[in-house]
């Protein structure tokens, strides 16, 4: 193999693999919209803001441990249909 080959494999390589990252960022955009608005804010308000959970439980004016609860069950929710997801498009 020459190193015009390797590199025209990497390409293609890298053009696939950033084509499998966006389908599964749209895929991800959906299975937000999916959560309940409480369980999406809370996880946009930890995952994108980078705030932790006391400023989380301050701002939205609720406890830590609701936090943590709205916290589990999103992620909970995200990683299954995630699995599904990667499970399905395997193949």
């Amino acid at each position: 193999m020459t190193i015009l080959e390797a590199m025209d494999e990497s390409t293609d390589h890298d053009v696939e693999g950033e084509l499998a990252a966006s389908d599964l960022f749209d895929h991800l955009k959906v299975l937000l919209e999916l959560l309940s608005p409480r369980q999406r804010e809370v996880f946009i308000l930890s995952r994108k803001e980078n705030l932790t959970y006391k400023e989380i439980a301050e701002r939205l004016e609720i406890s830590e441990k609701t936090v943590e609860r709205h916290m589990g069950d999103a992620l909970k929710f995200l990683r299954r249909n995630l699995l599904l997801y990667s499970v399905f498009f395997s193949f």
